[in-house]
């Protein structure tokens, strides 16, 4: 029942399940940031060494041509690969941010239930100091 001491145990206990899960969720946002910018700066790398390989080819003639051709099969299959790797992380990232955004919105509703539970608390003391107040009041009275 709102109110009682037992509850808010158990309100304080979700709470804090609560709150370690929205860090938890919150650091496996920042990981998986940090990997999607290191991916990003793998692919910046790839293509400038792509660009550096075709200047060399260019520079060397005919000769290199063949060895050019299945360098640059090679770096299309490893764009590919990481432009993958950028797709996946983006859609983890979306989902580990929904979850975090749902972690923040339960802790919320628990810190409002434990406020609530506490306010009850107050004045169910409230009332029952008044009530004693009362009795004592109505006992000398009587005598």
């Amino acid at each position: 029942m709102i109110g009682d001491e037992k509850t808010d145990q158990s309100l304080r206990r979700l709470l804090k399940q609560s709150r370690l899960k929205a860090e938890e969720v919150g650091a496996r946002v920042a990981d998986l940031e940090t990997a999607r910018a290191s991916t990003s700066v793998l692919l910046h790398r790839l293509t400038e060494a792509v660009r550096a390989e075709e200047a060399a080819a260019i520079g060397d003639g005919a000769a290199n041509l063949a060895d050019l051709a299945r360098y640059l099969e090679g770096a299309a299959i490893k764009r590919a690969t990481i432009k993958l790797t950028c797709e996946r992380l983006d859609n983890e990232i979306v989902v580990a941010r929904r979850q975090l955004e749902d972690a923040f919105i339960e802790m919320k509703k628990l810190e409002h239930l434990l406020d609530v539970s506490k306010r009850v608390s107050q004045r169910r003391r409230n009332r029952t100091e008044l009530a004693a107040i009362e009795d004592s009041a109505r006992m000398r009275r009587r005598g």
